[in-house]
């Protein structure tokens, strides 16, 4: 029988402008192939593997090599005709049974965190996180009390000092992570909920996760479904947002809060998914970023950043990795008067970049 080679349901291709990504959505694991090798992919979605590598003669053990070890990875196998249809597609919708999935608190005051707590429980509001200047038995127990019944299953706390011993931590099975921006105390060293805020903010790149990929497919995977909370009760989608919606002090219910949730100015960001940006619609990792910088919107209705990410993804180079070029020295323009790309410059500082990785490796 014909015999062809496909990834599996939940490995699914993601091509980039000069790289691709195999995305593993089960086991949030990904592989890096060049986009030659991803076109290859396409062509066995098409036809069957004899047809294609009959139509590669020159480069039939390197793309027989290429299959088996993608197989032996665990990223796809030999499929007769008949069973094709025995693997659809993974669907790819996303929802989620909550106004607001996850909130950032950033205050010290005690009554703008029990009050916001208490409003999100009619939000289904799953995550919290909360800034704070110190955390101590008080805070604590305030939390204990008002999550003690709540939806709320996992909070974390970003402080600068910690005044409480293992025993309160632990008494709060809510409380997943407190992130301290200063050194962490001898006591919690090798305490698996204390850990240092330099792990959380330099990870700025998640593995491939079903639930971020499904998400990403229409919606900013960073602003989607956020709320913020600020130091004086003002409610913002995120903490980087510049438009306030009113204070969590004034409003007398929940149904006040949905209102403004479910305004077009509050969710301005929240479809503004990777594939309308430019830059990000080129990057092979896409769905799997979380990014907080905001979009900004062209007269022409088009969406770009006005500052850097720390991948380029025209050189496949990170910033601190050797050869990164920053985008206007590749000749990418991304700005308010428009977007364009140099393929010609791009193209020989590619060919002169991974000729020199090659010949050092």
């Amino acid at each position: 029988m014909t015999s062809y080679f496909k990834l599996y349901a939940n490995c699914i291709l993601v091509k980039g402008i000069n790289n691709s990504v195999i995305y593993d959505l089960f086991l949030s694991r990904y592989y890096v192939l060049p986009i030659e090798l991803a076109n290859l992919i396409n062509e066995f979605e098409e036809s069957s593997f004899d047809c294609v590598i009959s139509s590669h003669q020159d480069f039939q053990s390197e793309i027989t090599s290429f299959c088996n070890e993608l197989i032996n990875q665990g990223y796809a196998d030999w499929f007769e005709e008949d069973e094709l249809e025995l693997y659809p597609n993974v669907n790819l919708e996303w929802d989620y049974p909550a106004h607001i999935t996850n909130v950032v608190i950033n205050s010290n005051n005690h009554k703008v965190i029990s009050k916001t707590l208490m409003l999100v429980e009619d939000l289904l509001t799953p995550a919290v996180l909360l800034r704070t200047n110190k955390v101590d038995t008080n805070l604590l127990v305030l939390l204990n009390k008002v999550l003690e019944t709540s939806i709320v299953s996992h909070i974390e706390i970003i402080t600068p000092i910690l005044s409480v011993t293992h025993k309160e931590i632990e008494r709060n099975m809510r409380l997943k992570t407190i992130w301290l921006g200063n050194k962490i105390p001898s006591e919690f060293k090798n305490y698996a909920k204390i850990k240092s805020i330099k792990e959380r903010v330099y990870f700025k790149q998640k593995h491939p996760v079903y639930e971020l990929f499904t998400e990403s497919q229409a919606h900013h995977t960073y602003f989607n479904r956020k709320m913020y909370i600020g130091v004086k009760g003002e409610i913002k989608n995120a903490p980087e947002c510049k438009e306030e919606f009113g204070n969590i002090n004034d409003l007398e219910s929940v149904e006040e809060l949905k209102q403004i949730i479910a305004t077009s100015e509050f969710q301005k960001y929240w479809f503004v998914h990777k594939g309308l940006c430019d830059v990000c619609k080129d990057c092979e990792f896409r769905h799997m970023c979380v990014d907080n910088r905001l979009p900004y919107q062209r007269k022409d209705g088009s969406w770009y950043h006005k500052t850097e990410c720390n991948y380029n993804p025209y050189i496949c180079k990170l910033k601190e990795e050797e050869g990164y070029q920053p985008l206007v020295e590749i000749g990418v323009v991304s700005n308010e008067n428009g977007f364009s790309i140099d393929h010609e410059k791009i193209a020989a500082i590619n060919k002169m970049l991974w000729k020199e990785e090659s010949e050092n490796a």
